[in-house]
């Protein structure tokens, strides 16, 4: 485990990972000591302190006319980090503005294969926000086999972020699916279509992704009034499917008939 490159993450200097080390491995201890335990010039030392300290890594002791110099408790490192993981996602939220402004023209990004398809999944879980939703159309056929497991990773994020989701799908599936929090599905009549084209498309935050899983592409497009759009269609489509009978009595008949 390269401990230098962990405590970068933590916002320390190569310099500072490198005298911290070196005073853990022997303290309290003189700036020369501290030199010579990490192999280190003492000028750099000299540099390196004052940052520490302010950070509340290392504290002075005074012993007589010498100066001291102790490490606090690793600890301290965690409250770091924090701080700067938390820079780090302002950071990107700036950037991501700025990127955003960048042109008003929709982005078209296209996938391959099984990766390509969790690569999408990912941007999903990745982009909401906690407690956000995103609404699914999914025209699937049942057959297991045919229905690779959700990515673990894309699972975890989707339930710590406690997103929600609205699903609009077919008789079979929607008789199919078990009770979940935070997942609300109507289903299209198969009295007016099939709804098994095996094609899924999402619609989250400025972003709309279609999926097709019998060739295993798919594909994104950024546009934020393309996202209203889509979200306008499928919300006024989920509103007359639930209105049509579909509530929680009729999808438990449902599940019954297809058991």
């Amino acid at each position: 485990m390269d401990k230098a490159a962990l405590l970068k993450k933590a916002g320390l200097s190569e310099r500072e990972s490198d005298v911290y080390l070196a005073l853990l491995s022997r303290f309290p201890a003189t700036v020369s000591e501290i030199a010579k335990s990490g192999n280190l010039h003492r000028p750099d030392v000299y540099r390196a302190l004052p940052s520490l300290m302010e950070s509340w890594l290392v504290a002075v002791r005074p012993k007589g006319k010498r100066t001291l110099y102790v490490p606090e408790s690793p600890r301290r490192l965690e409250r770091l980090y924090e701080n700067a993981k938390s820079s780090f996602t302002a950071m990107i939220e700036s950037l991501e503005s700025e990127y955003s402004r960048s042109s008003d023209r929709p982005t078209l990004r296209h996938y391959e294969g099984q990766k390509g398809i969790q690569d999408v999944l990912f941007d999903i879980v990745e982009r909401l926000p906690k407690n956000g939703e995103y609404l699914r159309f999914s025209s699937r056929r049942q057959i297991p086999d045919a229905m690779p497991p959700l990515p673990e990773r894309y699972v975890r994020l989707r339930d710590d972020k406690n997103l929600a989701r609205l699903v609009i799908t077919n008789e079979e599936s929607l008789a199919s699916k078990r009770e979940r929090p935070n997942r609300e599905i109507a289903a299209i009549p198969d009295s007016f279509w099939r709804f098994d084209d095996d094609v899924t498309k999402i619609i989250y935050s400025d972003r709309v992704a279609i999926i097709d899983y019998a060739s295993k592409t798919a594909f994104t497009i950024e546009s934020a009034p393309l996202a209203r759009l889509e979200e306008k269609i499928f919300r006024l489509l989920f509103r007359y499917l639930r209105r049509d009978g579909q509530d929680e009595r009729s999808v438990r008949d449902r599940r019954k008939k297809f058991q």
